[in-house]
């Protein structure tokens, strides 16, 4: 179970990352190099084709052609280079972010760094709450469905089976095609077989508790874009270091939030998005409120 410093027994702890983002963070971790190759293989595996041999056996490709290993290397290389583990802005971005705004270009060097850890899902991992009983409840209903399922399969491949029994092979002319058809035969017994033992083996554990947790968020609509506080957070800290005041105004004929706190947070945005993206005025404003809020310690 993943913990954080606050966790408790009475919940469990689940990456929030894949579960909700507002914006296509350009996230990082420190295995980042072996999760983009093996990004980049699944990728020509899916490009490969696939179909099925004679016997309805899945194809899989087992080789990769020479062009297209050596184009590997250069794929993994140009999207690292969209993903530097040690700054999440360029050179050119953090100059002009610099001049933009009137900030020193050491500090915004020094932001960029900063910025890095924030989107480093190893060094910043972000977290939701899962009430734990709730995790382990769900879990026994899916083991118990899938006990159903496959008694409902056991009882269709039985049924098969029993036809297949009903074949008489001796007067076959093709005797290696029969020998085969027997052996096929004793495979098919030996199915049936696992698939009991499958099924009592779940049975017993669908009723046994806290054996495995169903960690899916039980509506993802109300969990909030955790990296974007890390983000953000990073962002505002920033802001108040360099003596600017942290603060969105509201414009009083359109109500729409505005000010420099959130050209300049967009700007950043803009950097550390794929696709390049931007925050509503209304979600920094609250995400400023929150700041304040854990600042105060309130």
């Amino acid at each position: 179970m993943a913990k954080t410093p606050d966790s408790n027994e009475d919940a469990v702890n689940i990456l929030a990352d894949r579960i909700r983002q507002s914006v296509p963070w350009k996230l990082r971790s420190d295995d980042l190099e072996e999760e983009l190759i093996d990004e980049e293989l699944a990728a020509l595996m899916d490009r490969g084709g696939g179909g099925f041999d004679a016997d309805g056996k899945l194809l899989q490709r087992e080789a990769f052609t020479e062009g297209e290993i050596e184009a590997l290397p250069d794929r993994v290389a140009a999207r690292m280079a969209k993903l530097d583990l040690m700054d999440a802005l360029t050179v050119d971005e953090i100059k002009r972010l610099a001049d933009s705004f009137a900030f020193p270009v050491e500090a915004v060097a020094a932001l960029s760094k900063d910025l890095a850890r924030a989107l480093n899902t190893t060094i910043t991992p972000v977290f939701a709450p899962l009430p734990r009983k709730k995790a382990i409840d769900r879990a026994q209903t899916e083991m118990q469905r899938t006990a159903k399922d496959i008694m409902t399969a056991s009882e269709a491949l039985l049924r098969g089976f029993d036809r297949l029994e009903r074949l008489d092979t001796t007067q076959a002319s093709d005797r290696m095609g029969a020998a085969r058809f027997k052996t096929l035969q004793k495979d098919y017994d030996q199915v049936l077989r696992h698939v009991e033992t499958l099924h009592r083996k779940l049975g017993i554990l669908s009723d046994t508790p806290d054996v495995a947790l169903d960690l899916r968020p039980e509506d993802k609509r109300v969990i909030s874009d955790l990296r974007r506080t890390a983000v953000l957070s990073c962002l505002f800290a920033f802001w108040e270091r360099e003596g600017r005041t942290l603060s969105v105004t509201t414009d009083p004929i359109d109500n729409r939030r505005k000010g420099q706190l959130i050209e300049f947070v967009n700007a950043a945005v803009r950097c550390i998005t794929d696709p390049s993206d931007e925050l509503s005025g209304d979600t920094i404003h609250d995400e400023v409120a929150k700041f304040k809020r854990a600042s105060s310690g309130a």
